[in-house]
């Protein structure tokens, strides 16, 4: 996690752990979660209906742009 010194091993993970853990979201800290197939991930729901499709425990962090 950007956020503290957690390692979530799965995209719904790391987004549920951010708003367990941080009571936040992707988006307000200027995060953008990609799983390796290419799709966007922003929801907790959204991930695990992907899991179902892909197993999305290859991810990548980008930073929003500001604009």
């Amino acid at each position: 996690c950007v956020l503290c010194e957690a390692h979530p091993t799965t995209a719904s993970s790391y987004i549920q752990h951010v708003y367990d853990q941080h009571k936040s979201n992707l988006r307000s800290n200027g995060i953008s979660l990609f799983c390796s197939c290419g799709q966007e991930l922003r929801s907790t729901k959204g991930a695990w209906n992907h899991n179902k499709k892909c197993d999305a425990r290859l991810f990548t962090l980008h930073k929003l742009d500001n604009n």
